[in-house]
């Protein structure tokens, strides 16, 4: 197995008795499209790493693919409409065979809080989100005033009520 680590170190600010530098490690969560033949047939969150291995096992449970003789290779690649990402996951079949379309559609839809899993494409997710403007931090990230992190959960809570 060929995997990526699903964390990425950041540099960051530690308050408490006082401001100081600390370093520290987050979970990247990021959307993964799944295609094959370069049909787009599901997105889905993931922690990445193993995307070739999450995607065979995806298309195996939704009955795409019933073994190994029918993945000719599985391509992770960035999408076309959006090169940046590189979250896709195409499935090519060998020479000769082509993936059988799925025998029954879904009888229930698949969702997250987040709205992500479900969608066909990576391009159906980005187009409903609006685009953020360069914030001030590092690679043009956004700055967060420190203050505000410890009153998010009590934030989050009433906006859930």
């Amino acid at each position: 197995m060929n995997c990526r680590s699903g964390f990425e170190r950041v540099g960051c600010r530690a308050f408490g008795r006082g401001s100081r530098k600390a370093e520290d490690f987050l979970v990247v969560e990021e959307p993964l499209e799944y295609r094959i033949a370069g049909r787009p047939i599901a997105t889905v969150m993931r922690t990445p790493g193993c995307d070739r291995e999450l995607a065979v096992g995806f298309l195996f449970n939704e009955g795409y693919i019933t073994g190994p003789e029918e993945i000719g290779a599985i391509s992770v690649c960035s999408s076309g409409s959006h090169p940046g990402l590189g979250n896709v996951a195409n499935l090519v079949p060998p020479r000769r065979r082509m993936a059988r379309p799925r025998p029954a559609p879904r009888s229930s839809m698949v969702t997250s809080s987040c709205g992500v899993c479900g969608k066909r494409t990576i391009a159906e997710v980005l187009a409903a989100v609006p685009r953020l403007s360069r914030g001030p931090g590092p690679r043009g990230l956004p700055r967060l005033d420190p203050a505000l992190l410890p009153r998010l959960p009590a934030f989050l809570r009433s906006a859930q009520d």
